[in-house]
């Protein structure tokens, strides 16, 4: 009986290793999971001029239109204030099939360049996706959370 509670709570040790807090800003998939780096707790620590991986688990929340060009976008955001960060794949159909189909679960994964950064204050996150034809119209995901520079 020792064994199941220690491995359970092993398991559940496990589980709280992964996730990390964060908002859900998107209509059409839902983010159920961010995985940032080896960040275990927000605000997540990031180096100056470093490149961190990120994976994004989603869930549908609504019917998935058949877009052909998904893009994706990061930016580092602080006090209202944005700047464009680098991320690759910016093209979500190099990972993702298109026309997107309307399946119930996604992952997107991709690096983010912190190196356009100088000003290094607290701030969040921001990725979202976007059909590239309407880049001004409601993002299919979005996820943001809270960074401190070192």
């Amino acid at each position: 009986m020792r064994l199941e509670y220690a491995l359970l709570l092993s398991v559940l040790l496990d589980m709280a290793k992964c996730a990390i807090d964060f908002t859900d800003c998107g209509t059409i998939l839902e983010v159920t999971d961010v995985k940032f780096g080896n960040c275990i707790q927000t605000p997540c620590t990031v180096e100056r001029y470093s490149e961190v991986s990120v994976e994004i688990e989603l869930s549908r929340k609504t019917h998935v239109p058949p877009l052909d060009s998904v893009s994706a976008v990061a930016e580092y955001v602080h006090r209202g204030i944005s700047w464009e960060l680098g991320i690759s794949p910016s093209d979500t159909c190099t990972t993702w099939t298109c026309p997107l189909q309307d399946v119930n679960t996604y992952s997107y994964q991709a690096k983010i360049s912190f190196e356009p950064i100088s000003y290094l204050r607290p701030g969040e996150v921001l990725i979202k996706t976007f059909n590239t034809l309407q880049p001004d119209g409601d993002p299919i995901f979005c996820a943001s959370w809270d960074i401190n520079f070192v």
